[in-house]
């Protein structure tokens, strides 16, 4: 916990703290002061990262990766960006990519717990999904926070909007707008020396569509190379109950990328 502490004889007020908690004096491990060098923009973590592989042969292939991420933590907020490309192109097929860009805000209302709002952008050639938008928000609580693990579990609601390719086909049933409930597990960060290892998954459950669920999941982890270089793998999983005709339920891949920390 961070903030300033006023002492009292029921026990210790952190300013970052609700009025009514308190902490006892001999439940206190260590009080220090801030870095002195602490600004707003040291609060900041975040990478970009490039990946590129070739195939040359019996068939022509091509792939490459582009992502970004950063996250910024104070004693009471905590924001959480992303972005990633995916562009696959093969001489004999038509060529396919994925996007997706998220933010997340946290707000915490007691030391474990908080209270969030979220949106995303996705696009997915494979999926003949041309834009999902969703927006929404809800309540979370870190059963883990410390400075090597940070676990979130969440749960809410989201307003989401699809939009397909022109002319194909889609099942029957399907809306173009619908509202869902939200379940999440969160991986912020496990740090095992140098090593950092982040996951999160996330399931959407139609409201309006009872028997439609779309499930987002990634794994990856970060290794450092030389200074702020840094080799990322990360798997990614995406998954709908009713896809478009024609359309494959799961869509996954696995990308190796370098890129720079900071």
């Amino acid at each position: 916990m961070t903030g300033d502490i006023q002492g009292s004889k029921e026990g210790l007020q952190v300013s970052s703290l609700p009025a009514q908690s308190l902490i006892l004096p001999q439940s206190v491990k260590a009080i220090s002061k801030p870095e002195e060098d602490e600004t707003f923009w040291s609060r900041w973590d975040g990478l970009v990262e490039l990946g590129y592989s070739l195939t040359r042969g019996n068939s022509k292939i091509s792939q490459s990766s582009v992502g970004a991420s950063a996250e910024y933590e104070s004693a009471r907020v905590r924001v959480q960006t992303s972005l990633s490309s995916l562009f696959n192109k093969q001489s004999d097929a038509r060529a396919a990519s994925t996007h997706a860009a998220s933010t997340r805000v946290d707000l915490y209302i007691k030391p474990h717990a908080f209270a969030f709002s979220q949106g995303s952008l996705d696009r997915d050639d494979a999926q003949l999904l041309n834009l999902r938008t969703s927006i929404g928000g809800g309540l979370g609580w870190q059963p883990v926070r410390s400075r090597g693990i940070e676990l979130s579990l969440i749960g809410g609601l989201t307003f989401t909007e699809e939009h397909y390719r022109a002319g194909e086909e889609v099942s029957s049933g399907r809306a173009g707008s619908t509202g869902e409930a939200l379940f999440g597990v969160s991986l912020e960060r496990l740090e095992w020396r140098h090593v950092r290892f982040i996951g999160r998954s996330s399931l959407y459950r139609s409201v309006l569509e009872g028997n439609r669920v779309r499930v987002g999941a990634s794994a990856g982890v970060r290794v450092p190379v030389l200074h702020h270089v840094i080799w990322m793998i990360r798997l990614n999983e995406q998954f709908d109950s009713r896809p478009l005709f024609n359309v494959k339920k799961h869509d996954h891949g696995l990308i190796s990328s370098f890129g720079l920390a900071f």
